[in-house]
């Protein structure tokens, strides 16, 4: 259902991008999420194709970057993939080294976690990649309690389609 609702989302977005009811930040979530049901469904080639697009978005960072990498990873294409992981490295690295506010570095942190575990499983190396599942559920958790001190949630291209209905 959740794939389905995020399909409706992205071709309504598709439609008229230039609608004012879109934030800013909707015009590389929307792609992104796309991408991800593709990934999901099985469908890696329009996934590729989607997440190129999210990653070309002017906003777009380290997240993009990663959900790139890992449709790579998932295709067979490694060599791409780490090119892929170092960019999304960079931007990871600099909004950790950056006057962005706590929560955005520990999204930042989160990722460089989740990027390491990623090549490492994609290499078998399984044992090796254990401590950075201990990384990420940390920094996961962090996140959530930044988001809790300050009483602000985290915040997700609304819903559409079957899943909004049933949630209302």
């Amino acid at each position: 259902k959740a794939a389905v609702d995020v399909h409706l989302a992205y071709e309504n977005y598709l439609k008229d991008p230039n609608n004012p009811r879109y934030p800013y930040q909707y015009h590389y979530q929307f792609p992104r999420f796309a991408a991800l049901a593709e990934q999901r469904r099985g469908n890696l080639k329009r996934a590729l194709e989607i997440t190129k697009t999210a990653t070309e978005h002017p906003r777009a960072h380290y997240s993009q970057y990663r959900d790139l990498m890992v449709a790579h990873l998932i295709s067979g294409d490694f060599e791409n993939a780490n090119k892929i992981k170092n960019k999304s490295k960079h931007w990871a690295t600099k909004t950790i080294n950056s006057a962005a506010p706590r929560r955005a570095k520990a999204f930042a942190r989160l990722n460089l976690a989740q990027l390491d575990v990623a090549m490492l499983e994609s290499e078998g190396r399984w044992r090796e990649a254990e401590p950075g599942r201990e990384t990420i559920i940390e920094e996961a958790s962090n996140v959530y309690r930044l988001a809790v001190v300050a009483a602000d949630p985290l915040k997700l291209p609304p819903l559409m389609g079957p899943t909004a209905q049933w949630d209302q």
